[in-house]
């Protein structure tokens, strides 16, 4: 259904003629002018037009947009707001739309996007972010595009650092082809550069890998200490110090020497006295013999 281009208001445009049939599946409200939707505009639609599969509001001058402003259209499955000044969509009413797959927001003044609105979409396959403002997309973002088959990033104002590695880290693992007309914006240094050479050439991401990597290795590495150092067996009465070499720990204090100079001394003595004690019996039993000499 093609509404006439007339309009000045939406709720003009949608005084739906009382012959259409209930199984039209595609509303068309291109160039009309539209400049705000209003909350739950489109609820009505859910009772006159029960089947509708398509929504078209291109070329119209909305600037806001909310998912909630789409309530009702549950069976909705493609909407198109190409060409609208749209500088951000926001969601504020938590709700789930599970039947869209096509979202077209190309042509619009974006910069950013929300992670929320992409999470209440769970089957979304294709959407279209050509020729808007984005210079980076959020790690959540790209987390909630788990359904996304085709994908369009053209035209934007990427900035290649660090905070590209998000996007980029995901297209590594997208199925579809990788689209490489992306164009770096900034630094100056790059730019006219796709996206796809510069962080290869310039190992933008992969430093930010490494810093992750050596994060992960340090935890790893505080992780064994601290096993080690809380896992002392009760009978072990030496603590080691990691600020001493292995060698100075090892090495025997003066309260380790006196038990064996005991020991020593001790042995000494034993050994002494069992001499002493031979000299004498010898001695004895020769001036025995002398007294009481044996007669043959």
């Amino acid at each position: 259904l093609l509404l006439p281009a007339y309009s000045s208001s939406l709720s003009a445009a949608l005084n739906i003629p009382v012959n259409i049939s209930t199984g039209c599946q595609g509303l068309s409200l291109r160039y009309n002018n539209l400049l705000v939707l209003l909350p739950y505009q489109f609820a009505h639609l859910n009772h006159a037009v029960p089947n509708l599969r398509n929504l078209d509001l291109s070329y119209n001058q909305l600037q806001s947009l909310q998912p909630g402003h789409f309530y009702g259209l549950r069976k909705l499955q493609n909407l198109h707001l190409r060409s609208n000044g749209l500088k951000q969509i926001s969601l504020r009413v938590p709700w789930t739309w599970n039947k869209l797959e096509k979202l077209d927001l190309s042509g619009n003044e974006i910069q950013m996007l929300d992670p929320a609105v992409f999470q209440c979409m769970p089957n979304l396959q294709t959407l279209n972010l050509e020729s808007n403002k984005l210079s980076s997309v959020p790690m959540e973002a790209v987390a909630a595009w788990t359904s996304l088959t085709t994908i369009s990033l053209a035209g934007n104002s990427w900035d290649c650092s660090p905070s590209i590695c998000p996007l980029m880290g995901w297209l590594k693992t997208f199925k579809d082809p990788k689209d490489i007309s992306m164009i770096c914006s900034s630094p100056k240094s790059v730019q006219g550069e796709r996206v796809v050479d510069v962080v290869r050439n310039h190992s933008t991401c992969a430093e930010m890998s490494n810093v992750l990597s050596s994060t992960a290795v340090l935890i790893l590495t505080s992780t064994q200490i601290l096993n080690i150092t809380t896992d002392v067996s009760p009978y072990d009465y030496t603590d080691l110090d990691f600020t001493e070499s292995p060698v100075d720990g090892l090495t025997p204090s003066s309260t380790e020497e006196i038990p064996f100079f005991l020991l020593r001394l001790s042995f000494f003595l034993s050994f002494f006295l069992s001499f002493f004690l031979s000299v004498c019996l010898f001695f004895l039993f020769y001036l025995n013999n002398l007294q009481h000499p044996i007669c043959s």
